[in-house]
């Protein structure tokens, strides 16, 4: 379909491979996907999946658009599994969980398994999906899904909860992911054993005795 794109500068190096381009450049964050301005330009991400959205239920636009369209979102610019795969908004994770309850099995396979594959890239990747809580929203979903999506969900949730998992989180996740005959799923860990994670706010380090005690 014919469209335009929007110009947005490309986020600044990021000092984790996958941040994106340099400084002063400036990218087409929907080139070769689906144009989300049909005039005027689109301010703010609730409101660009909130278009998408739209032309989604209208039947508009065709799966690899849609994939392509929230990968861009996610990382503000071109999205690039090698290059640019860097989530700049924890907002446009919760917006992308929506969306796909609108799109078909194939297309939230598609979305599930790349978002899955630059959360094992990215130590802020998952940094900023557990900011946004996406552990309990996934599974506060995950009886309603395609039991395809099931499984692509619970391999997603492995690689978040090798990183960081709250007692209420873990309660939950025992409770969703008792499989077949009372055995349970257990995802494959992805990842350093340990890491450090310092986001620059006060006391953000603390003994893990004492959080256990």
């Amino acid at each position: 379909m014919a469209s335009e794109d929007i110009n947005v500068p490309s986020p600044p190096p990021t000092g984790d491979d996958g941040g994106g381009g340099g400084k002063g450049e400036e990218t087409s964050a929907e080139e070769g996907a689906l144009s989300l301005t049909p005039g005027l330009p689109i301010r703010g991400i609730r409101m660009k999946f909130a278009v998408l959205t739209g032309l989604v239920e209208v039947g508009e636009v065709s799966n690899r658009d849609i994939v392509e369209t929230v990968f861009n979102l996610l990382v503000g610019g071109q999205f690039d599994l090698e290059m640019n795969f860097i989530i700049q908004e924890g907002e446009s994770i919760i917006c992308m969980v929506d969306l796909l309850e609108k799109c078909d099995i194939t297309c939230q396979a598609e979305v599930w398994s790349m978002f899955t594959a630059i959360l094992k890239k990215s130590i802020r990747n998952l940094q900023v999906c557990t900011e946004v809580g996406l552990v309990e929203k996934v599974l506060g979903k995950i009886e309603k899904v395609d039991s395809m999506i099931a499984d692509l969900l619970v391999d997603m949730l492995g690689v978040l909860a090798s990183y960081n998992l709250t007692v209420r989180e873990l309660k939950l996740f025992f409770s969703k992911l008792q499989g077949d005959k009372g055995q349970w799923h257990v995802p494959q860990k992805y990842g350093p054993d340990a890491f450090f994670n310092f986001p620059g706010k006060s006391a953000a380090v603390s003994n893990l005795n004492e959080e256990v005690t």
